[in-house]
């Protein structure tokens, strides 16, 4: 039971791991696109303040 316990435990670990940096390259690719598309910011800077 506890060796099932630690398995288990190490392979959502391992889960987490690999899944948080490809959601946080996602989000870095969407900031560039909109960056790239509001050349002068304002879209961000409305967000930020909002």
């Amino acid at each position: 039971m506890t060796f099932n316990l630690c398995v288990a435990s190490l392979s959502i670990a391992t889960a987490i791991t690999f899944a948080l940096p490809a959601l946080a390259a996602e989000t870095a690719q969407d900031f560039v696109t909109k960056a790239a598309i509001d050349p002068a910011g304002r879209g961000l800077r409305k967000r930020l303040h909002d």
